[in-house]
Formats: C-alpha cells, structure tokens, sequence
C-alpha cells in the first residue's frame, strides 16, 4: 500500500489545521487522523463496490 495516501490526508489536514485554523497541535491531529480514516473507509467501500460489480457480471455471464 503506498504509504503516501495515507501519510498525504494526515500532513495536509493537520498542518493546514494548524497553520491556517491557528488551532494546537492536538485538535490538528485529530483532524488529520479523521481524513486519514474517512480515506481508508471511502477505499473500503470502493472495494466492496467492485467485488459486488463482479459477482454482478459473473452471475450475468454464467447464469443460463
């Protein structure tokens, strides 16, 4: 897994939180730590998704 999508959400929200918001390092964190999870969760559904899609198609292509 490329540690970047991960490591891109957490940088960019916690240092934008914290240069632009003026917030604390902690608040800044927890934001970060929320785009990092809503990132993992988004990337689980998408997965779900196509399983779904191909289960679709396979049930399509071989059901006579």
């Amino acid at each position: 897994m490329p540690f970047g999508l991960l490591l891109g959400p957490l940088i960019g929200a916690a240092g934008c939180e914290w240069l632009f918001a003026e917030k604390t390092m902690k608040p800044a964190t927890v934001s970060g730590v929320g785009s990092v999870i809503g990132t993992v969760a988004g990337l689980g559904m998408k997965i779900v998704v196509a399983l779904l899609m191909v289960v679709v198609f396979a049930i399509d292509l071989f059901w006579l």
